[in-house]
């Protein structure tokens, strides 16, 4: 089995560390985490588009799950903010 490698997903060096910290540091197990939270949202249908930069096709990952309103987003990323100063 193909293990992925960053050549293979098409986004920045520091991508990961960007936006998932310390806690996601490679590609297969970010993605495994998306499936999930498609998952937990209540999706039965979930579609992944791999990357080719060729193409200049970017990942995504989408599906039919509930997802969150824009309210419930807001507070999650207003209460991420007051938390940050205590995590890092």
């Amino acid at each position: 089995m193909h293990q992925l490698q960053q050549d293979d997903m098409f986004y920045e060096d520091r991508f990961l560390e960007s936006w998932a910290g310390s806690i996601i540091t490679n590609p297969s197990t970010a993605i495994v985490e998306l499936v999930a939270n498609c998952w937990d949202s209540y999706a039965t249908e979930v579609n992944i588009s791999w990357p080719d930069p060729k193409k200049n096709k970017q990942f995504s990952i989408s599906d039919n799950g509930k997802g969150m309103t824009k309210s419930a987003l807001q507070f999650l990323r207003e209460l991420a903010n007051l938390l940050m100063p205590f995590l890092t």
